[in-house]
């Protein structure tokens, strides 16, 4: 994975990447999707650890797969789900301005079914709400690795899920949050050692 190519306008216009890939190649590879979602890791822990507590492989009983990264920060805990694609995104929006329905599409195929798999984080969510961790915001967070995103794009949801970028995840985490940091860490100890339910 290359973290910088998110973060650059060239990159992000996906110029130079020839034709719209077949849809084999918009779905993981294992050995590419481990490294990547290591790289993220390494991407949050580094540009993060000054702000709050970023955990790795996060389990959340009963449920058998972890939630790849559970970041504690100012802004609320942000449940990271990675996701190694290639492919133009896009963001679509679709009836009246009062009740805009936002969707995903990855090389002009709407790829709804990316978020409804995640029942991981629906699961997380709960457990977090559960918790009694007082007014804390949980974001869930589909964090899209090596694909291509337009120019002037930027993070968007999709039904409560956010659809984004390493570097944009980043910064959306780093914004201003009423959680103390003192308290971010005492939650993230209690993630950590969770017990099932």
């Amino acid at each position: 994975m290359h973290l910088p190519r998110q973060a650059t306008g060239r990159d992000r216009l996906g110029r130079g990447h020839g034709p719209a890939a077949p849809s084999s190649r918009w779905l993981q590879r294992p050995v590419l999707a481990r490294s990547a979602d290591r790289d993220l890791g390494d991407h949050l822990g580094k540009e993060l650890s000054d702000l709050g507590v970023v955990l790795h492989d996060v389990s959340f009983p009963p449920h058998g797969a972890p939630v790849d990264h559970v970041v504690v920060a100012p802004s609320g805990i942000w449940l990271v789900d990675s996701l190694h694609l290639h492919g133009r995104v896009e963001r679509r929006e679709f009836g009246p301005r009062r009740d805009v329905d936002t969707r995903f599409f990855l090389d002009g195929v709407e790829r709804l079914d990316l978020v409804d798999e995640l029942g991981l984080l629906r699961h997380a969510h709960g457990r977090l709400k559960a918790m009694n961790l007082g007014d804390v915001a949980v974001h869930r967070v589909v964090c899209v690795i090596d694909a291509s995103w337009p120019l002037m794009g930027r993070p968007f949801q999709v039904r409560h899920v956010w659809i984004t970028w390493p570097q944009a995840l980043s910064e959306k985490i780093r914004s201003s949050g009423m959680l103390p940091i003192a308290r971010a860490r005492e939650i993230a100890a209690a993630i950590s050692v969770l017990e099932p339910a």
